[in-house]
């Protein structure tokens, strides 16, 4: 007696088709909708490759992923010696959370190069963090907290740096020991300090930086800590500043 076709078994020289899948399906006991399930989920697969295959992968994201695969991202830095170009070879370190600081202060610092607004920025890298130092006497008048032409300028062209990057950032406000005016619209350094770390923000904010900014003031409490080795009229006016610390870590939800 010849085998029935219908039941012939699928072998390696021998290809699948739709009609042997369900065959097979049935005759290992389970239920046919099973193949329909198959099916669906093919192109369902199919379907999700195709939005991911149609979609634009940001830059900032893309630059992360980049360097968290340990591959190398050549930088330019734009500085011009005669008709050579001096280019540096750069290793983006991205923590679990953010860019590295090392990397950070780099970048920021080769922008100096074209930008020489932010030539005013002193940058100083720490263990967890990078901070943006703003001289009060360059951003603010004596005394005030409303920001100078020259200060909402140099801050415009940081917001756009800082938009770039998914660190967390805080604003940390500075003074000398030396009490406020008594004639004075603010009640003392603390306060003075407080306010223009404020304005640093509401100016960040209004040249397009939308991300959540801490906002603090240590009034005079770090001026010797910081500058121990200056003298005191130097200590004074490196004091009288505002802080933009960039993070390791980045900012939540």
């Amino acid at each position: 007696m010849k085998d029935d076709p219908r039941k012939k078994r699928w072998n390696k020289k021998s290809k699948p088709n739709s009609r042997w899948l369900i065959n097979h399906v049935v005759n290992k006991g389970n239920p046919i909708w099973l193949v329909t399930f198959i099916d669906l989920i093919s192109l369902l697969l199919a379907f999700f490759l195709m939005l991911y295959s149609m979609s634009s992968i940001k830059k900032v994201d893309w630059s992360s992923f980049v360097a968290s695969l340990d591959k190398k991202q050549i930088i330019e830095e734009g500085k011009k010696f005669g008709a050579k170009r001096e280019v540096t070879t750069l290793l983006p370190v991205v923590t679990s959370d953010g860019l590295g600081i090392s990397y950070l202060k780099t970048i920021l610092e080769a922008e100096t190069i074209t930008d020489p607004l932010l030539r005013l920025v002193e940058f100083k890298e720490e263990k967890d963090r990078l901070i943006l130092s703003f001289p009060s006497s360059l951003i603010f008048r004596k005394g005030s907290a409303i920001l100078l032409p020259k200060g909402k300028a140099v801050l415009f062209s940081l917001s756009e740096k800082l938009s770039n990057i998914k660190n967390r950032v805080a604003l940390i406000g500075h003074s000398d020991t030396t009490p406020v005016s008594a004639s004075g619209r603010y009640k003392n350094n603390w306060v003075l300090s407080l306010i223009r770390a404020s304005s640093v923000a509401d100016a960040l904010a209004a040249s397009g930086y939308r991300k959540p900014l801490n906002i603090l003031s240590l009034g005079d409490t770090e001026i010797y800590q910081d500058h121990s080795f200056f003298n005191n009229q130097k200590k004074y006016e490196l004091g009288r500043r505002v802080d933009i610390v960039i993070y390791s870590k980045r900012e939540k939800g």
